[in-house]
């Protein structure tokens, strides 16, 4: 640590999430989450993959996604898809975003500076 700056209290961060923890997702989410104390500012950088990867074949990226603050969405569709499947990646993507902020509340953000 430099002697002449001092760290203070982290404002906020970013975290990486997904919901690889979900055993029954039908589709596998990832998205970069920026998080002030016990709640999420935004979502960033959100992709949406098909659970269809196998050994020489990497999985169909079907969507990405940004949520910001206050609720405005962005989700832009990669592939051929059926009105049917969009609703039920958009449906995918709010089930997300929510746990996301539920588990960002319960846990919040803490971040330790070594001095």
């Amino acid at each position: 640590m430099n002697g002449k700056i001092k760290l203070g209290r982290v404002v906020s961060a970013t975290i990486q999430a997904d919901n690889s923890a979900d055993d029954n997702r039908g589709y596998d989410i990832q998205a970069l989450v920026t998080v002030s104390g016990s709640s999420v500012q935004d979502i960033k950088d959100g992709q949406v993959c098909r659970c269809d990867a196998t050994g020489d074949h990497p999985a169909s990226h079907v969507a990405d996604f940004y949520n910001y603050a206050y609720g405005q969405k962005c989700v832009t569709y990669h592939a051929a898809l059926t009105t049917e499947e969009e609703a039920v990646i958009m449906a995918a993507i709010n089930e997300f975003i929510a746990g996301v902020e539920a588990s960002v509340a319960n846990v919040g953000v803490t971040v330790t500076v070594n001095e």
